[in-house]
């Protein structure tokens, strides 16, 4: 499974030191973030280490995990910056998933 992950500064200031975190959805087994723009580490929750975002500017983080199970389940993630944020509620986002189970063509011979 292939999740994208876009992390905006709507402003008015910098944000800096800005971290994105995605708890691992159920069902599934290793988190990889990547982003050009960052460090990562596939630790619980996995982490991309942005830096600083300038007012206007955004990220975006492909995260790669390996679906265990069938079934539906949530990814969540969420956007953490030392600068000082009025308004944290939009720095969270949560996506329904479901992974359908793989079926296999039957093979005649």
């Amino acid at each position: 499974m292939t999740c994208t992950v876009t992390v905006a500064n709507r402003g008015p200031d910098a944000a800096t030191d800005v971290v994105v975190a995605e708890v691992r959805p159920t069902g599934t087994r290793r988190l990889v973030p990547r982003s050009s723009q960052s460090t990562r580490s596939g630790v619980r929750p996995a982490a991309c280490r942005i830096g600083t975002l300038g007012a206007g500017e955004s990220a975006r983080i492909t995260v790669r995990t390996t679906a265990t199970t069938p079934g539906r389940t949530v990814n969540r993630v969420a956007a953490l910056s030392s600068a000082r944020d009025p308004g944290l509620r939009d720095n969270r986002a949560r996506a329904a998933l479901a992974v359908r189970p793989v079926v296999l063509p039957a093979v005649n011979g």
